[in-house]
């Protein structure tokens, strides 16, 4: 298909800007067989795994063993917390965050019928986006894209 500008026009069943809940959505069309977009201007995983809930939860459960350790008192345990490696627990949350951001990336970049474009999308027409230089219409558009990361992790290096 042709756009007014004379370019090519890419087309899809199936587009979703946001690769953080958006995946779901995107792999979910993908197993049904449809040509799908998906778009992200971020890292893979979106606010939850980059910034939110992973790495929060890694932090609360070394926090947890170590009031666990604190209260064994009242169980007639003699525990003491000697030092806390906060650089090691750091490192540990950002390993287990780049281990997961690494198996998306790889699950969409083997996913066929599934283009990822790591860019910036805008609409220009009913159903119609700019991404890039790139022009798309979909059938079908999934917002999921959530909010703007604050955070320069979420800034990843390519």
């Amino acid at each position: 298909m042709r756009n007014l500008g004379g370019e090519s026009m890419k087309e899809y069943d199936v587009i979703v800007i946001g690769a953080g809940t958006g995946l779901g959505i995107a792999f979910k069309a993908q197993a049904s067989k449809l040509k799908v977009a998906l778009i992200d201007k971020g890292s893979v995983g979106g606010t939850c795994v980059n910034v939110g809930c992973v790495p929060s939860k890694i932090l609360i459960y070394h926090a947890d063993r170590i009031t666990d350790i604190e209260e064994a008192k009242k169980l007639g345990i003699d525990a003491k917390v000697k030092r806390i490696n906060f650089r090691a627990i750091m490192d540990r949350m950002k390993a287990t965050i780049d281990e997961s951001r690494t198996w998306m990336e790889n699950e969409i970049a083997n996913s066929k019928g599934l283009d990822f474009y790591n860019e910036e999308a805008r609409f220009v027409d009913a159903y119609t986006l700019k991404v890039g230089k790139e022009t798309m219409k979909g059938r079908k558009i999934f917002i999921a894209a959530g909010r703007p990361c604050p955070h320069t992790a979420c800034q990843r290096s390519k």
